[in-house]
């Protein structure tokens, strides 16, 4: 099984060694090899494990859910909360220490435990490895395995008050003879209208009169209610009442298959694009792989996102392929392509596989908690104002950005950019707040694509491409003076450029290299110059 395994990760992986090399995958195998002797089932699989953790990908992993159920646990249980780890489950007789801090773990930090468990664990950023973390803590075959706790010693807990507590390990095949447990969610005044409902696809009710919300909660078709009827239903209620505000709540949702969730959001992007609706996404922790998608596409369309960095990477490894080890009958999971959501998303420009910031952070307080309060709800709910984000003037600018500013600065002069032709380019995400520039530039031959069916306009522009876009206006606007006057073209520039840039330094536009990426300071620079000109 173990030469399977790595056989499997070798042929499957896109990139097996992208963190650690061969040798050190081969190392690994060796060391586990040598311990075969003495392993139990449950070890096997943990080290089996630890071998999938070296690709660093959250999605390439084996199931650990039969070693945790076949094993001891410690009645505790944690969840990462506003910065610290707290206590959510205890027995009974603590259950005073509920919503306090834990600090350490049988002496170990917290930092240490984390530092430990990432050994072992899959995952490709901070917050995913948190977010496995919590689930899987008190598990003593984890533990033990990490060399944070002993079988033949109780689980000490430390909590931010210096109270230690000792629990023993229960076995999870024993429930009849569980000791009485404490939850913190029992001390709650009362549960969140958007508290997450299992089981459910999706769902929407209005919070107040002027917000409507949506939980979507898996990627996923409900076969009681389909996506396009569940359109339906939202678009009618839309009708009905003059909502501001619409949030697509994604922080239970831990992915599957992000062309469901499309059509509801083709359907809300004209509402969005012409300020009928502010659209919020939700996000968090629980926000993962095909979800993580749909929330970098609500940005796409024209919304925002409010809440916590997501569990899942912008740039991920995923497309995942199944297999069972024929031995053990472990199963493992493999990616077997890298979606790079910054070539495909105009709004994913700048990341790479790392959590998703949202743009308005607010995290989940325990007094909010406590008193049966949504926090990011209720900072939007309070919002009475539009939002406007703050853009740095040193982020980059896409091919599809830069199209929909010049279509503006084209309606500022007066020109029709209407048109009711699609791009024909394949990778242009169809309900893009930018799209409809796309389409027009490319109908009137201010902009070319990038192939047969293709745009990339997620590609950060370089100075020549928008200069030449830019240029090709003028000439249709007929801003472009031709005297006979001979320009020195600029060496650098690529020979379709050429023209364009000397024009630009004709006219006193600023300037740059060729292939310098336009940040979004330059590119109001010089939309300022060319309407200034006018």
């Amino acid at each position: 099984d173990l030469a399977q395994l790595y056989a499997a990760l070798e042929e499957t992986h896109p990139n097996l060694f992208v963190n650690h090399t061969q040798v050190e995958f081969l190392t690994r195998m060796e060391e586990i090899s040598r311990q075969l002797p003495q392993c139990d089932q449950q070890t096997f699989a943990l080290e089996l494990q630890s071998l999938a953790a070296l690709v660093g990908d959250s999605h390439t992993t084996t199931n650990l859910g039969p070693v945790v159920q076949a094993g001891h646990q410690a009645p505790a249980a944690v969840e990462w909360m506003d910065g610290t780890w707290v206590l959510v489950t205890v027995l009974e007789e603590h259950a005073q220490h509920l919503g306090k801090e834990v600090v350490a773990v049988n002496g170990h930090s917290m930092a240490e435990v984390e530092e430990r468990m990432g050994k072992l664990l899959s995952w490709d950023n901070e917050v995913r490895l948190r977010r496995q973390m919590g689930q899987v803590f008190g598990s003593l075959d984890i533990l033990s395995y990490c060399q944070l706790a002993q079988p033949d010693q109780p689980l000490a807990l430390t909590l931010e008050d210096g109270t230690t507590l000792s629990l023993p390990w229960v076995d999870l095949q024993d429930q009849e003879n569980w000791p009485a447990l404490a939850s913190l969610s029992s001390q709650r005044a009362s549960q969140p209208v958007t508290a997450q409902k299992k089981g459910t696809f999706y769902w929407a009710t209005p919070l107040d009169d002027s917000t409507y919300y949506i939980q979507y909660n898996q990627c996923r078709q409900d076969p009681e209610l389909p996506m396009k009827q569940f359109v339906q239903q939202v678009e009618q209620a839309l009708e009905q009442r003059d909502y501001q505000k619409v949030l697509i709540d994604l922080r239970y949702n831990g992915g599957g298959s992000d062309g469901v969730l499309v059509p509801l959001l083709m359907a809300l992007a004209p509402r969005v694009q012409q300020g009928e609706v502010e659209l919020w996404g939700l996000v968090g922790e629980g926000t993962y792989s095909s979800a993580t998608i749909n929330a970098m596409e609500i940005l796409e369309i024209g919304g925002h996102l409010a809440g916590e960095p997501t569990g899942g990477s912008a740039d991920h490894f995923g497309a995942v392929q199944s297999i069972t080890l024929d031995n053990s009958e472990i199963q493992v999971s493999i990616s077997t392509k890298f979606i790079e959501l910054d070539s495909l998303l105009a709004s994913g420009i700048g990341l790479g596989v790392e959590p998703i910031s949202p743009d308005l952070e607010v995290f989940q307080t325990l007094p909010d908690y406590l008193a049966g309060k949504d926090s990011v709800v209720e900072v939007l709910l309070a919002r009475t104002q539009p939002y406007v984000p703050q853009a740095s003037a040193q982020r980059l600018v896409s091919r599809g950005e830069f199209t929909q500013y010049l279509a503006q600065a084209a309606q500022q002069l007066g020109m029709d950019t209407q048109t009711n032709h699609g791009s024909g380019a394949e990778d242009v995400f169809p309900g893009a707040w930018y799209a409809p520039g796309v389409a027009w530039a490319m109908s009137s031959q201010i902009a070319g694509g990038t192939g047969a069916d293709t745009f990339h306009p997620a590609r950060p522009i370089t100075y020549q491409e928008g200069i030449s876009m830019l240029y090709r206006l003028a000439e249709t606007m007929d801003m472009v003076q031709k005297d006979g006057t001979e320009r020195s073209l600029n060496p650098e520039a690529a020979p379709w450029a050429a023209e364009a840039m000397s024009w630009a330094a004709s006219q006193g536009y600023p300037t740059a290299s060729p292939n310098e990426p336009l940040t979004l300071g330059l590119c109001d620079q010089l939309f300022e110059a060319f309407l200034k000109d006018r």
